[in-house]
């Protein structure tokens, strides 16, 4: 009769899984980071978004007015329509999806 060793196939299965996954999990791109300047236009504290009216942001997009979820909504407690900002856009899954962070008010608008 002969014996079969299965600890080695089971173990190489077992290493070809883990390798598996330490890969997905490491190789997620960071996201990309592009400064933004502009001018908030409205605020909606229930949706955690600004609609920012800005320029060109080179390697992303054209000046345009656009609405933008922000990753510390105690940003939104901050900010008033009116003000001028300065802020990182983070653009995920290739620039498709977008958010704010290090929001901060430059000059105070008028409303």
């Amino acid at each position: 009769m002969r014996s079969t060793n299965r600890a080695l196939p089971d173990s190489f299965a077992l290493f070809l899984i883990l390798a598996c996954l330490v890969l997905a999990t490491g190789c997620q791109a960071r996201p990309k980071r592009y400064e933004l300047r502009g001018q908030v236009t409205a605020k909606d504290v229930a949706s955690k978004t600004l609609t920012i009216t800005h320029g060109d942001i080179p390697g992303l997009m054209s000046a345009m007015t656009m609405e933008y979820p922000v990753n510390d909504a105690s940003v939104l407690q901050q900010v008033k329509t009116g003000d001028t900002i300065t802020a990182v856009i983070e653009a995920t899954n290739d620039s498709l999806n977008y958010s704010l962070d290090d929001v901060r008010v430059v000059d105070r608008g008028s409303k």
